[in-house]
């Protein structure tokens, strides 16, 4: 990792920047440019791009000015251990963090990148580039006095997650512990319990981050003894999660990859809905507006919430567009060679006896197709007829009577070879007046 990096190792971390939204949609420092625009952009500035990141490596120069940085509030995440028994009898301890990017220690982190093998040099230049970070003060969108920071890791930085599983790792290591203690909950003692306090705390000492004892539960399995149960929340003055149904998480993997049944989407809308007017299981209250109305776009008077069986379909058919535009990966050569063999994604059947994970990418394919419209470069993949093709709302498909023995021409037939524009007397021949003009203007 400390050694020389080429052009190719340069842009493939910023084409890889892409899969992180959060990371895509934030600039470097106050006047950078999103990550977007230096791959949009790659040909043009690509050169002086790698040159700046050469010299940031070589010389560590510049560091700062990259890190400068404009506050904005990010919501902070919960993370769980679940603590499984031998006998099937069990706890989980949700542990809630408070504010767990902002305050990993610097000096916590070097030494557990020392600890973990990381060369020196590579360790200093990550301190250096977490330890060089600057935050002002937005105030009437003004940038304020600006101020450092002596811990913490940057939200929206693309080191930062990374960084900060590693910090976990310590915690996941030292949750392991118990085990080897023998602490099972059959025979679980309230010395036991102690001893996982104050390793939690020795963790907050070492790391930085709080745990918010508030919001920190514990789930017990059903089979747990009763005085089992009631000694361990007294003595560890925690509440108790009835259920896993505490966690208000959408399962947004499992549908960007299946059809979700239509009765557990329409119960994930009804949550929402009983959520937002403040409704519960025995008290309902009036709905002002209907749901179709909050769920429209804010420019349209609505609230922009979701219809999770839409979200469904929107999330499969961003795999179809995927499976189209990435068409030697792993994933688009399997589905090719059993699903699409001789044709294209766009032309595939369900089939018989297909899979799950198929028929889900089939349903949304549709939806997929409806927003398709064909760019034209020597036009010898489209249809004249059939395909989508002219920039012409709603259909973009020619309107134009069939001109007989030009069933199933392609739009490469309409090129003039010789000057690599369009043949305007065939057009002519072929098409309306309006939709001459129309294609005329395509480069």
């Amino acid at each position: 990792m400390s050694g020389s990096y080429s052009m190719n190792d340069v842009k493939g971390a910023l084409k890889r920047c892409k899969d992180q939204l959060s990371v895509w949609a934030k600039a470097n420092g106050p006047y950078g440019f999103l990550a977007g625009f230096y791959q949009d952009n790659w040909d043009v500035i690509g050169t002086e791009v790698v040159s700046a990141v050469k010299e940031v490596l070589s010389s560590r120069r510049g560091v700062a000015g990259i890190n400068e940085t404009l506050i904005a509030l990010i919501p902070k995440k919960k993370h769980p251990v679940l603590d499984e028994r031998e006998n099937g009898t069990y706890m989980a301890l949700k542990l809630d963090m408070s504010k767990a990017y902002n305050r990993i220690e610097w000096e916590f982190l070097a030494a557990f990148m020392k600890k973990m093998g990381f060369e020196e040099e590579w360790s200093d230049m990550i301190i250096q580039c977490v330890g060089s970070v600057s935050y002002s003060l937005l105030i009437n969108g003004s940038p304020q006095k600006v101020f450092h920071p002596s811990r913490g890791l940057r939200q929206g930085d693309p080191l930062s997650p990374y960084l900060f599983i590693l910090c976990s790792e310590v915690l996941g290591t030292m949750l392991d512990k118990p085990e080897e203690r023998g602490l099972y909950l059959a025979s679980f003692l309230l010395e036991d319990l102690y001893w996982l306090v104050r390793l939690l705390n020795s963790f907050e000492v070492v790391s930085g981050p709080r745990f918010n004892m508030e919001k920190t539960t514990i789930y017990f399995s059903k089979n747990t003894r009763s005085d089992v149960n009631e000694a361990i929340l007294s003595a560890a003055k925690l509440r108790e999660t009835r259920s896993y149904e505490k966690y208000l998480a959408i399962p947004t993997y499992c549908m960007s990859i299946f059809k979700q049944p239509r009765a557990i989407l329409s119960a994930i809308n009804k949550l929402i809905q009983k959520f937002w007017w403040g409704s519960s299981s025995d008290r309902s209250k009036t709905q002002w507006l209907p749901w179709k109305q909050l769920g429209k776009a804010k420019t349209e008077g609505g609230l922009g919430y979701r219809d999770f069986e839409d979200f469904n379909v929107a999330l499969l058919a961003k795999q179809d567009w995927r499976i189209i535009q990435q068409p030697h990966s792993l994933a688009a050569r399997v589905l090719k060679a059993k699903y699409f063999y001789r044709s294209d994604f766009l032309r595939g059947k369900v089939g018989s006896n297909a899979s799950y994970l198929w028929r889900s990418f089939m349903a949304a394919k549709q939806v997929l197709q409806e927003g398709l419209v064909w760019r034209i470069g020597n036009g010898e993949a489209v249809n004249i007829w059939h395909d989508r093709w002219i920039p012409c709302p709603s259909t973009f498909k020619v309107q134009s009577p069939l001109k007989e023995g030009y069933e199933g021409r392609l739009v490469s037939t309409l090129i003039d070879k010789s000057s690599g524009g369009w043949n305007i007397p065939l057009l002519r021949e072929l098409f309306v007046v309006e939709e001459v003009a129309i294609i005329s203007l395509l480069a």
